[in-house]
């Protein structure tokens, strides 16, 4: 009983850390992005131009995502390993299409879209049904391509699961991951898969993390 309370105690404590840097990854986009027109390479480009606000936004955007899928991954494992969550390809697909996807088109169709062709903005500058179908498959969709990625990324990665677990078959697919990265700028980007290709290695991260510290805790 007290071994299992004292797990309890730490499981929490683990997760609180994690919503944390989830936090911290939240605020670092919002600086990343405040300061990207700065940059030279955003739909906006400021007048007045500032050295300290571009290297900031430079260096910020390098990192902030990679924390959040970071976390991702090792939530997903809690919710595998604790939660008893996605049982099944089909039930991870149906959670996360209502988390993930059902926003991604809601904002994309009657916000994003619209917004964008009122605007004038380059991208935008067509049919709203041209606009919409390149929006659904991952082509102009602004800052919503977390969300198809981060969708994509989480039925890729349940697929591969499996060989994860295997020692022998875990070595080779953590290469293959590394490959996919370095590789990710050359793959079509369509339906988010270019930067599917370049988060997965982060993700596994996150994942190895928390079961590697499960383990742990079970030895002791």
């Amino acid at each position: 009983m007290y071994r299992q309370g004292v797990k309890m105690r730490y499981n929490k404590m683990v997760m609180d850390r994690i919503n944390k840097l989830k936090i911290i990854a939240c605020l670092l986009i919002v600086l990343g992005h405040s300061t990207a027109i700065y940059t030279g390479n955003w739909v906006f480009k400021s007048e007045q131009t500032s050295f300290f606000y571009k290297n900031l936004s430079i260096y910020v955007s390098g990192f902030h995502l990679i924390l959040f899928v970071f976390a991702s991954g090792f939530i997903y494992a809690y919710c595998r390993e604790k939660k008893d969550k996605y049982k099944s390809l089909k039930e991870l697909i149906k959670i996360k299409f209502k988390r993930l996807i059902i926003p991604y088109c809601f904002v994309g169709a009657f916000f994003m879209i619209p917004i964008g062709m009122i605007l004038n903005i380059e991208r935008y500058r067509n049919s709203y049904i041209i606009n919409l179908i390149s929006f659904i498959v991952g082509r102009n969709n602004g800052h919503l391509w977390f969300l198809m990625m981060l969708f994509i990324l989480f039925i890729i990665f349940y697929m591969l699961e499996k060989i994860l677990l295997s020692k022998g078959k875990e070595k080779i697919l953590i290469i293959l991951m590394i490959i996919a990265n370095i590789i990710s700028t050359k793959v079509p980007d369509y339906f988010e898969l270019s930067n599917v290709f370049y988060y997965c290695i982060y993700f596994y991260v996150g994942y190895k993390c928390y079961v590697t510290s499960e383990k742990g805790f079970k030895k002791k």
